[in-house]
């Protein structure tokens, strides 16, 4: 049953740009954007804890925040595309450690971004 639920979590964010050879180049970042906030609302949504689950629509406003505020980059990170693509890659062998690992990762990559952006100002 976890093996199962682990493999659909993984074909469910792999069809984000996260995993996509085109992942780079996408056009829009309303599109990115999306794409984006589908993989974390799964991610959070099949965590089996509820609390987690609840804070997926807090962390859609966040990265649609940091659209609206000039917060994110013109073009994804690739930095940060392979770490999501490293989350997926753990959750679906089961690897909670390498998983956090990565998700701690991505959080670090965002906070140093937007604190580069904000004293650019």
């Amino acid at each position: 049953m976890l093996a199962a639920k682990r493999y659909g979590i993984a074909r469910s964010i792999a069809g984000t740009p996260h995993l996509s050879p085109r992942r780079v180049r996408i056009a829009s970042s309303l599109a990115y954007l999306e794409h984006d906030v589908a993989f974390h609302r799964t991610l959070l949504e099949a965590s089996g804890n509820d609390m987690f689950a609840a804070l997926a629509s807090v962390v859609g406003e966040v990265l649609a925040g940091r659209i609206r505020h000039d917060l994110m980059p013109g073009h994804p990170n690739p930095a940060a595309t392979r770490l999501h693509a490293d989350v997926a890659e753990a959750v679906a062998s089961g690897d909670t450690v390498g998983a956090a690992r990565s998700m701690q990762a991505i959080v670090d990559e965002s906070v140093r971004g937007m604190e580069v952006a904000l004293t650019a100002e």
